[in-house]
């Protein structure tokens, strides 16, 4: 690589991890914002777990590990340390020789959501990204091809975001389907059952459907949909969250592609989101109101060394979002809506 380019891509990285460092947790993760998950990665189910499954047909040990920063940092709402290790996948596959192969995963892993900020086209994410859907599991799995453009996988979990202790020692199950219908169109559909509130064997299930539609070599559409159901909730009986977010993509050229979300969210009774409710506040906890969400992006991945075989690896992605509750659930549950300039940095190595 010639000094001169070498230089520029330093800097070009110096520059973007400064305003990823600085910038993007002042704009697009402040703590004081109702959409307390926009720190953690989004998923893209017809990307992620195609990599998943070309990988998982060998045998083998996968372990991630990562020190963060617990969004809650107040005593009054979460015990728990502000600062801690976390890790999200620890795992062992093992394949057994049975058809065309049946994968077997067991231990901690991600299944509906991915921390890859690959997987994704924008830093921030998706309402449904929160808590709708858990972050990991901890269990056991089966993965098979029933045909080339068929797979099914599912298995046995302790729970959402459960590991060595569960709140109610009671097994949740989880399932998905994958179907390839052409070169253009892929389909996921999975969903996962199983009581999960605390002394309580009322269950909470969950449906995810996803497609993803290439139009040319350049335009790709993604939507991302969901519907909730728990029984039982506390105070509240039954109740149930839904929403769908729908993602184009477009490749400009080698160098920049852009991008556009929008999501509609609706949580009855606020069992995912959890705002204030009336006349609530801490340290009395987190009560819980209705609300719908609505949110639109815009965003680009600059690319600015893509023909460079170093230089690709790096990335910039810029964005602007606008958000809107039917509740004042931004800035410290004080607004209804909130506009957002964001910009993160990444470099894959």
């Amino acid at each position: 690589m010639k000094s001169w380019k070498a230089r520029l891509l330093v800097a070009f990285m110096l520059v973007a991890m400064l305003l990823a460092t600085v910038a993007g947790p002042a704009l697009a993760n402040d703590g004081d914002r109702g959409d307390g998950f926009n720190g953690r990665g989004d998923r893209n189910d017809n990307r992620q777990d195609r990599n998943d499954n070309n990988r998982s047909h060998n045998d083998g040990f996968f372990f991630v590990n990562s020190f963060n920063n617990d969004f809650f940092d107040d005593d009054d709402f979460f015990d728990g340390p502000e600062n801690q290790f976390d890790i999200p996948q620890i795992y062992i596959d093992v394949n057994v020789p049975v058809g065309t192969g049946l994968r077997v995963r067991g231990g901690k892993f991600l299944f509906f959501k991915q921390i890859d900020p690959n997987a994704s086209v924008f830093y921030s994410h998706s309402f449904t990204f929160g808590g709708a859907l858990p972050f990991t599991l901890t269990g056991i799995t089966g993965y098979y091809e029933l045909a080339e453009n068929l797979s099914l996988e599912a298995g046995v979990v302790r729970g959402w975001d459960d590991a060595l202790e569960d709140d109610n020692d009671k097994e949740s199950f989880v399932g998905r389907v994958r179907y390839r219908a052409s070169d253009e169109l892929n389909l996921s559909l999975a969903a996962i059952t199983g009581p999960e509130l605390e002394d309580n064997q009322d269950y909470r299930t969950v449906v995810n459907f996803v497609a993803s539609y290439r139009v040319s070599d350049n335009l790709t559409f993604l939507l991302d949909s969901i519907y909730g159901y728990q029984a039982g909730t506390p105070g509240e009986g039954a109740t149930d969250y839904y929403g769908a977010a729908v993602y184009g993509i477009y490749k400009l050229n080698d160098y920049v592609s852009a991008a556009a979300r929008l999501e509609y969210y609706r949580d009855d009774e606020g069992a995912t989101t959890g705002i204030l409710g009336a006349g609530a506040s801490p340290p009395d906890g987190i009560g819980f109101s209705s609300q719908s969400l609505y949110e639109a992006t815009v965003g680009l991945t600059v690319t600015p060394f893509a023909n460079d075989e170093i230089g690709r690896n790096f990335k910039v992605r810029p964005e602007v979002r606008y958000d809107y509750s039917s509740e004042d659930y931004f800035d410290g549950f004080t607004e209804d809506n909130q506009l957002t300039f964001a910009v993160d940095a990444i470099f894959n190595f």
